[in-house]
Parts: structure tokens; sequence; C-alpha cells
């Protein structure tokens, strides 16, 4: 029992038509050996081409890198520099207040010294001085009264007190 001829012919055509439909279809999606070999030149071409402008775009990034380390390399010098001579400046300020103020120590121990030596000088001079007066009225008592031994022997205690104390 099969296919009447009519049956055949539409199912052969059917088939035809589905076979000519896939092929039609490989054809357009499938490329040939030449095709695919362009193709594959093609990328490989540009793949080469974007492998350049990576190796380019990373000397670039490197030599930026390298620049802006370079940069602020010299700019952490610059500063250091001018912090050194800052500490330099503050160094040499202390040092000139430190020996302003030792200069004015060192005067004002010696205008203290010269205070004291002349206080000194005026006590001795004071001191002279009162030891003379009392020489002097020692002298003026013993001349006024050298022939009354009864008023000088009274006095002696006094004298001796004086001359002694």
């Amino acid at each position: 029992k099969g296919f009447d001829e009519k049956q055949a012919m539409a199912i052969k055509d059917i088939v035809q038509e589905v076979l000519h439909s896939s092929i039609d279809h490989q054809t357009k999606v499938l490329v040939t050996k030449a095709q695919l070999e362009i193709t594959t030149q093609q990328m490989m071409t540009h793949l080469n081409s974007v492998k350049k402008d990576l190796v380019i775009l990373e000397k670039s990034e490197f030599s930026m890198l390298r620049s802006e380390t370079e940069k602020q390399t010299m700019e952490i010098q610059q500063l250091k520099k001018a912090l050194e001579n800052e500490l330099d400046k503050l160094k040499g300020h202390v040092r000139l207040d430190i020996n302003l103020e030792k200069s004015r120590a060192i005067e004002a121990h010696a205008e203290n010294e010269k205070n004291l030596q002349m206080l000194r000088n005026k006590i001795e001079t004071d001191v002279a001085n009162v030891r003379t007066l009392f020489e002097s009225y020692k002298n003026d008592v013993f001349s006024h009264c050298p022939h009354s031994w009864s008023y000088s022997v009274s006095s002696a205690p006094f004298t001796d007190s004086l001359t002694n104390g």
C-alpha cells in the first residue's frame, strides 16, 4: 500500500522544497573556506591593531604615571627644602633669642654686682664716717674733760663699750 502517484509527488515536492530551503539557509549562514580565511585575516589584523593600541596606551599611561610620580617627587623635595629652611630660620631665631636673653642676664647680673658693690662701698663709707665721727666725739669728750679724773674714770666704761662694741 503506499502512496499513489499524486501523493508521492506532493511528498517529493515538499521534501525537495525543505531541502532547497535548508541548503539556501546553509549557504547564507555558512561561508566558504576562502571567505573564512579572509575574515580570519581581517580579525587577526584588527586584533593586532588593538594589541598595538593597548601597548601604546600602557606605555602612555606608564609614562604619565612616571611623569606624575616625578612631579610629585619634585614637589616633595621642594616642600622638604622649604621645611628645612624654615627649621633653620626657627633655629636661628631661637639661638638669637637665647643669646639675647643670655646677654640680658649677664648685663643684669653685672648691673646687680655694680649696685651691690656701690652699696658695699656706701656701707663701708658710712661705717668709716661713723667711726670718724665717733673718734671725733671721743676726742672731743677727752679734750673737754682731761683735768677731771673723776669724770674721766666714770666715763671710761662708756668709752670702752663704744670702742669695743
